[in-house]
């Protein structure tokens, strides 16, 4: 597997995400790629309008991951102030329109914490990987 070239075409890069069209050898299918850096702004509305934009409308497998520094319910915070419904919602309907789904993985479901203690402490969900249903 390691002994073949892969071959990566940038589709398209921000600041906050990079996006790549992978093909591993001429018999396998090309897949998408979606890499995100967290984003530090609340609203975070670009991001989520260029996942809506990046949607495949073919079947091509697409993964998508990183640090989105956003959660999609209160499910996955510990402590701090509740998030704002919307901005959830927001990000929710950005996952749905694309198709996105959390792919599962191993180790705790909280992936920050604001390192303090008492009642200022606070863990999320920020970072997660995602995948269409050809990818999955």
């Amino acid at each position: 597997m390691w002994k073949n070239q892969a071959k990566v075409a940038i589709y398209n890069s921000s600041r906050w995400h990079i996006s790549a069209h992978i093909s591993n050898n001429p018999d396998a299918p090309s897949w998408f790629f979606t890499r995100f850096y967290g984003h530090p702004e609340t609203t975070k509305s670009s991001s989520w309008e260029f996942l809506k934009s990046r949607k495949l409308v073919d079947l091509t497998p697409w993964l998508c991951c990183g640090d989105f520094n956003e959660i999609t319910s209160q499910d996955v915070k510990m402590g701090g102030p509740p998030r704002p419904y919307k901005q959830m919602e927001r990000f929710r309907d950005a996952l749905e329109c694309c198709s996105l789904n959390l792919v599962m993985t191993l180790g705790s479901k909280y992936t920050w914490a604001n390192n303090r203690s008492g009642q200022n402490f606070t863990r999320e969900q920020l970072d997660k990987a995602l995948a269409n249903p050809a990818w999955l």
